[in-house]
């Protein structure tokens, strides 16, 4: 996708980071994407941390758009309900790896933003229920 988008926009300026490591990129964006990735934090002290870390190199003004799976929703459990652990966690096999995947609600994700201070533009369900969508800006 990163490949595509450089090649469409070469004006642009695309990258793929680590998003545990945001402290240590020294620049601001004017645009975050985290797509399907950060429902793979499995603590609310690292999701906190990260939150923190992103509006720190968000500039101002500028958006976070942040899709997540919506594996509550009844079609995605009864796919992945032998991975259900407890609590909206799960250790989904994809491949030959088992990967953790934490099914955020649309409250919860509010409550994160709102603990990191930052403005919630959208935040719902889409694509059938299947996922969830988050826009918020510092």
């Amino acid at each position: 996708m990163i490949n595509e988008a450089k090649k469409e926009h070469p004006n642009y300026d695309f990258r793929t980071l680590d998003m545990t490591d945001l402290d240590k990129i020294g620049t601001k964006f004017d645009m975050v994407f985290f797509i399907a990735s950060f429902h793979h934090i499995e603590s609310f002290a690292q999701r906190i941390n990260i939150l923190n870390m992103l509006g720190n190199i968000l500039a101002p003004g500028w958006i976070v758009y942040m899709t997540n799976w919506n594996l509550m929703w009844e079609y995605n459990f009864k796919k992945y309900e032998k991975a259900y652990r407890w609590d909206h966690d799960f250790d989904i096999k994809i491949g030959w790896f088992s990967r953790y995947y934490h099914s955020f609600t649309l409250d919860e994700l509010e409550g994160l933003f709102k603990e990191t201070n930052f403005d919630i533009i959208e935040n719902r369900i889409f694509e059938w229920d299947n996922n969830l969508i988050s826009i918020v800006q510092k």
